[in-house]
């Protein structure tokens, strides 16, 4: 009986310990199973809201916020199950286009309608431009424009079913949690390249934004690209060519217009004439006749989002999400990932001229920066050189990173006729360099024990470098041969390979070029001028993720050079030199960095 008793106690906590464990959403459906009338059939609104967002590539990320089903609440039709912190707004209205939307380029369309993030998308950044520029559906549509030189007539069947919204303020997901505390850790710490590497990390994995909203239903588009300069002749209009195209697409789900809305055989014919491609696409999968249907609000199998909204990922990090971490680290971290995210953005703001009419239309440009229009000045270049100076560390470091003006063979400008303007400013941190001293120390000089240990000290050298240009200065002339044109890069006294031509922009490319981006690591960015036909002809660019920090350098343990004593293979000791006080007295034996000339003396108590 005994027996009995232990087996059954060990098979109920058990039993006990698997319900404990079912998710709460499988615990909700299991429990809706015994619902008369039940509509839940295992479907849930989970994975839409409360997700990062990438806005450059226009997809969902990770989970910023925690979903949970404790409540077990269902949205108002009841047939899906709802998360505890949504609230969800029934729509359940079908919307067919009469007349298809007419988009003479690709920028119109992307502004108005392939961007399906808004909120917090602007706030005068030139940049936002990129935005969405790397996701799959926009290359294609960009794609169809350039190659066919057509415009859009775009037309959609939407059902909106729900919208969805939640509050900026609730329960995170456990992995952001630990991303933003490890941040919190390296900026207590003054682990200050760390910390910015962590930061652009969590760009990298939750993206630039969080959904705090979304509607939700399904949508099928038609995108029909026709002649953007055809010229509509006798009975044919633009008009009817627009109605043509609805009602051809209407006529896959048997829908009917008004006789005032009916396309005539003429236009019919010429939309046929002037059409390049067309093709459908769909979001979500519903049946398509049931949603046509009387009681249509009930017949949709299958819903998702198709726009969202919500606002900078940064702003989550907030004293009410993490009431555990002060104010001042909070706003440090809010810092450094405004900053990674904003680095983001730079990296893959590709300038150009986005008109496809232009002679000067880039391809991969999702800026517009001005260089459509003809641009007849020119500039002269007193040269270029960059200057470098040791923070932390020997000033050998600097040897190979000071650059002379090639025209005056100086890290300077003619005085007399140029003034330098400043291209960037930069910290660069190297790699951990070390040294390592064996010493060895009695206490008695006759009798005594001697000990045998290893100082090891690691060095964290630092430069500053700084660019600079040579800008002709106002009201003076040029004497002949002084100075030099530039439209592009080049090296070793050599003509410019790139262009072959004269010309210098200020701030832009003169007429002809467009300008593009050298990668140059520590933050630096360089562009060049590059004739528009040498531009890659619908190669979509790259998308530069990142980090753009090195691991190495982050992955550091200290962010100045320190000091570690190993005894028996063991550290005993590890400290900044900065902590270091008056244990540093001359030796010959360290021949680098801050500690040439000196070694350690290891105290007498």
């Amino acid at each position: 009986m005994a027996i009995y008793l232990v087996f059954c106690y060990f098979f109920l906590n058990i039993i006990s310990k698997i319900n404990a464990q079912l998710s709460s959403v499988h615990a909700c459906l299991k429990e809706a199973k015994d619902i008369p009338n039940n509509r839940l059939n295992g479907r849930t609104l989970a994975g839409i809201i409360g997700f990062g967002w990438d806005d450059l590539q226009s997809i969902r990320t990770k989970p910023v916020f925690f979903e949970e089903f404790k409540l077990c609440r269902a949205e108002p039709t009841g047939h899906y199950l709802l998360p505890d912190t949504i609230v969800a707004v029934p729509v359940l209205k079908v919307k067919l286009d009469e007349m298809a939307n007419y988009y003479e380029n690709f920028q119109d369309f992307k502004e108005e309608i392939s961007n399906t993030f808004v909120g917090a998308a602007s706030g005068g950044y030139a940049w936002f431009g990129a935005s969405a520029s790397f996701s799959k559906i926009n290359e294609k549509t960009k794609e169809n424009f350039a190659k066919y030189k057509s415009s859009l007539l775009y037309t959609k069947l939407q059902y909106d079913a729900f919208n969805l919204y939640q509050d900026s303020v609730g329960l995170l997901a456990p992995g952001f949690i630990d991303r933003i505390e490890q941040i919190s850790y390296s900026v207590s710490q003054k682990l200050t390249y760390q910390a910015k590497y962590l930061a652009e990390m969590i760009v990298k994995d939750y993206g630039t934004h969080y959904v705090s909203s979304a509607n939700t239903g399904a949508m099928i588009e038609q995108k029909t690209f026709i002649e953007s300069h055809f010229t509509f002749e006798k009975n044919a209009t633009l008009e009817g060519v627009r109605i043509a195209v609805a009602a051809k697409f209407g006529r896959f789900f048997n829908a009917s217009f008004s006789n005032h809305q009916s396309a005539s055989i003429v236009d019919q014919q010429t939309l046929t004439n002037i059409t390049k491609s067309s093709f459908l696409e769909t979001n979500g999968g519903p049946d398509i006749n049931k949603i046509l249907s009387d009681n249509a609000t009930f017949n949709i199998d299958n819903i998702v989002p198709y726009n969202f909204n919500g606002d900078w990922l940064y702003q989550v990090v907030s004293k009410r999400n993490f009431p555990n971490i002060s104010i001042d680290l909070l706003l440090n971290i809010q810092q450094l990932i405004k900053n990674a995210t904003e680095t983001y953005y730079a990296k893959n703001t590709i300038h150009g001229c986005t008109d496809m009419n232009s002679p000067n239309f880039d391809f991969k440009a999702n800026y517009d920066d001005g260089t459509c229009m003809s641009n007849n000045d020119s500039y002269l270049f007193g040269g270029f050189y960059q200057t470098c100076k040791a923070i932390a560390g020997p000033k050998f470091r600097c040897e190979k990173l000071q650059q002379n003006n090639t025209i005056i063979g100086a890290p300077k400008c003619d005085k007399t006729l140029y003034e330098s303007v400043k291209i960037f400013e930069t910290i660069y941190e190297f790699e951990k360099r070390q040294e390592t001293l064996e010493k060895v120390e009695c206490k008695r000089k006759l009798f005594g024990h001697c000990i045998k240990f290893k100082v090891i000290v690691d060095y964290f050298d630092k430069v500053k470098i700084e660019a600079f240009w040579c800008r002709k200065k106002p009201n003076i002339k040029i004497p002949a041969e002084n100075g030099a044109m530039f439209g592009g890069v080049y090296e070793n006294s050599e003509p410019n390979s790139i262009t072959g031509e004269i010309g210098c922009p200020v701030t832009r490319c003169p007429e002809g070029f467009t300008q593009q981006m050298l990668p140059i690591e520590m933050d630096c960015d360089v562009f060049y001028c590059v004739k528009k036909h040498n531009v890659g002809k619908y190669q979509h660019p790259k998308i530069i993720r990142p980090p753009y920090s090195l691991p190495e350098i982050a992955a550091n343990k200290y962010s100045e050079t320190n000091i570690r004593i190993i005894f028996d293979g063991i550290e005993v000791f590890s400290t900044p030199i900065s902590n270091f006080n008056g244990l540093i007295k001359n030796d010959n034996k360290f021949k680098g960095g801050g500690l040439t000339n000196h070694s350690i003396r290891k105290s007498e108590s």
